[in-house]
């Protein structure tokens, strides 16, 4: 052994376990405690401070020895319960070594030596003992944490019947079988519950505390069970029953004139949705009830959407709802996304689809057993249009914005009149039709404009020019540009008419209202007598004629009869004498 014990804790410990390892090794018995026999006292060392002088062989082989006699058990001269022998300290008794393994007299012992090297906690027939290089400590009284554990010692160990509050210092603590209670929990001691606050009984202490899977609400110390509804605890707010947190509380609670919504015994200030309260819903914004809230809202976010007026859901509603910049269709206060159809909303009527009104419709929606016109979602009563079901099929008139089944006339729309029967526009028609005192004519539906000719209506042909009736047209006229030329008058075809008429530079003769092409004779005319031929005047005609071939002979000349002519004119091969045109 050498002095390293003195300046060099550590060099000097390995040089003793270097001894024990090489003691083993040789076959040699390990002296115990011989390590301390030195104890690092520099006056066991020479000058050199590395070996020992007189003294500490001297103290060497004190040890060595106390060991060799323990070993022979030499009777020694004392009846004491231990003696000290160089670094060894032995139980006896009686004058002799005793080998005892435990507690004894204030030691911890092995084979009846104490064991130096044990410094700590030691646990002997269920009581705990602080241990210092084997001595037990027994000046230490009080609280004395070895490792994870806290004990409460008395004279340096543990009682295990000692169970209750311990004054230590200024600090009270709460020893349950000889184990100081750390962290924090609650005791009940005599009649009242108390706070461990990190290890102490804490008088001081507000705030909750977490014991035996409950939460207690704790004041100066102690649980006040007076505690009951909300309560402020460090900043948040806790629903308390008798002073614990009742965790398993998940609905409303009134408080100061406000509902606020409690999840698992603390008000949730993130919590923005419905909740049940007995049979009523409520909506909750912001952990508190809304009052002022109008708007659509699910359970927890998933299924049906109801419709919340004025803070709580509003089964009585029915009718539009304005949430999020759309309007949406509630019956008895539930969404209807399978809806589609009218809605009436503060006067207007709405066109919903799927619930929720579709702006961008323009169409016809039936709703009863009427066919209202929709313009941009909205139903507009002074639109008057026509309008197809869903944009195909038939066409119908909408006159202030429903379908007028009774209407039977001509309309207006995007730049084109068309014909009405019944409320529906027909394409099959042709014919007149009479509107705002004008009568006009359509073809396939709508009004021919390019149309000028006769029309047979009602048992009547009238003439028709660019697409109405002309009530001062006086003209010849075919129908449908072929076959016969008839005469018209006034717009109007006049079977009674027998005359001349002039058309396109020509003169016709008309009979019964038609043109006669077999006529060829005299036709008087305007206080003339012209003569026709084949159905027409012939400018060109010299000849000898009668009227109606009867009667009198004339001399008609270049197309009319000739009053003033005198002389002969050859008819046929025979010379006949005229006199102021009339033969003689």
């Amino acid at each position: 052994m050498t002095g390293d014990s003195i300046e060099h804790r550590s060099r000097f410990t390995q040089v003793i376990e270097a001894y024990k390892d090489g003691t083993k090794q040789a076959g040699g018995t390990y002296i115990t405690n011989s390590e301390y026999a030195l104890n690092g006292n520099k006056d066991y060392f020479s000058s050199d401070g590395f070996h020992p002088n007189k003294y500490g062989h001297y103290s060497i082989g004190e040890t060595i020895g106390g060991y060799l006699m323990k070993c022979e058990d030499v009777k020694v001269n004392t009846y004491a319960s231990t003696i000290t022998i160089g670094a060894g300290t032995y139980a006896t008794q009686y004058g002799h070594f005793t080998n005892i393994t435990g507690v004894y007299h204030n030691y911890y012992m092995v084979d009846g030596i104490v064991d130096q090297s044990v410094t700590g906690a030691i646990e002997y027939e269920g009581e705990y003992y602080k241990v210092d290089s084997g001595k037990i400590d027994t000046s230490y009284n009080g609280p004395w944490t070895c490792g994870k554990t806290t004990y409460y010692l008395v004279n340096g160990h543990t009682n295990k019947n000692m169970t209750g509050i311990v004054k230590y210092g200024n600090d009270w603590y709460f020893v349950n079988n000889g184990i100081v209670l750390t962290g924090d929990a609650l005791i009940y001691y005599n009649g009242q519950w108390h706070c461990i606050h990190n290890g102490k009984i804490d008088d001081t202490y507000t705030g909750l505390v977490d014991f035996g899977g409950k939460t207690y609400y704790v004041v100066n110390g102690t649980v006040n069970t007076s505690s009951n509804g909300l309560t402020y605890i460090n900043g948040e707010w806790y629903y308390l029953v008798n002073g614990v947190l009742d965790t398993n509380y998940n609905s409303l609670i009134l408080y100061n004139g406000t509902w606020y919504y409690v999840d698992h015994g603390k008000i949730n200030w993130k919590y923005t949705n419905l909740v049940k309260y007995y049979s009523t819903w409520y909506y909750v914004e912001n952990g508190q009830i809304n009052w002022n809230k109008n708007t659509l809202c699910q359970v927890n976010g998933s299924g049906t959407w109801y419709y919340v007026s004025n803070g709580v859901i509003n089964w009585n509603y029915q009718g539009l709802a304005y949430c999020n910049n759309n309007w949406y269709y509630i019956e008895k206060g539930i969404y209807q996304s399978s809806y589609s159809s009218l809605v009436q909303y503060n006067g207007d009527w709405y066109y919903v689809k799927n619930g929720k009104i579709d702006w961008n419709y323009t169409n016809l929606v039936q709703y009863g057993n009427t066919w209202y016109y929709v313009e941009n979602g909205k139903l507009n009563w002074g639109v008057n249009t026509l309008s197809q079901v869903n944009g195909t099929g038939t066409w119908y008139y909408v006159e202030n914005s429903q379908i007028n089944w009774h209407y039977t006339c001509l309309t207006l729309y995007k730049g084109t009149w068309y014909y009405i029967e019944n409320g529906q526009l027909n394409w099959s028609y042709n014919g007149l039709v009479y509107y705002n005192g004008t009568w006009y004519y359509v073809k396939n539906g709508l009004i021919d404009w390019n149309y000028s000719n006769l029309v047979l209506f009602n048992g009547t042909w009238y003439y028709v020019d660019h697409g109405q009736i002309n009530w001062h047209k006086t003209t010849l006229s075919q129908v449908n540009g072929t076959g016969t030329w008839y005469y018209v008058e006034n717009g109007q075809l006049n079977w009674s008419y027998n005359g001349l008429f002039y058309f396109n530079k020509t003169w016709y003769y008309v009979k019964n209202g038609s043109i006669d092409w077999n006529y060829s004779n005299l036709v008087y005319y305007n206080g003339t007598w012209y003569y026709v031929d084949h159905g027409q005047i012939d400018w060109h005609k010299t000849t000898l004629s009668q009227v109606n071939g009867s009667g009198t002979w004339y001399y008609v000349e270049n197309g009319q009869l000739n009053w003033s002519y005198n002389g002969t004119y050859n008819y046929n091969g025979i010379n006949y004498t005229i006199r102021n045109g009339i033969v003689c």
